[in-house]
């Protein structure tokens, strides 16, 4: 005779992320950490250094929050002297030194890493 059981129970749950790999999200979350106004306008910028650095960044499969490069590319457009790179002439409009230590410090949530994970890690 069949029976029927809860396919749920023969579904693994993900394993839990090593430790370095908890600073990892997806790009499109990433940018909507800024806000909409704030990711249009990192977007559309034409300066060249947010240009090549927001670049290398959609260039990766994920945004790791502890690469020096994303903490630069971050800081820059929000107005920070960066070694070797200066000043931007303009910050970004909206995008504050608070803002920016938001984006970069807070741990991603599971739904921000859920792309990356599957693609990725499972």
């Amino acid at each position: 005779m069949f029976t029927t059981t809860d396919p749920a129970q023969y579904v693994a749950p993900p394993a839990p992320l090593p430790p370095v790999y908890l600073w990892y999200m997806d790009q499109g979350d990433f940018l909507d950490r800024f806000g909409s106004a704030v990711a249009l306008a990192i977007l559309t910028s034409t300066d060249v250094i947010i240009v090549a650095m927001f670049k290398n960044i959609a260039l990766r499969k994920w945004v790791d929050l502890q690469r020096q490069d994303v903490i630069d590319a971050v800081n820059y457009a929000a107005g920070a002297t960066i070694l070797g790179l200066g000043t931007i002439s303009t910050p970004i409009a909206g995008l504050t030194a608070a803002l920016a230590n938001t984006v970069l410090t807070t741990l991603p949530t599971a739904q921000e890493q859920l792309t990356t994970v599957k693609l990725y890690f499972t």
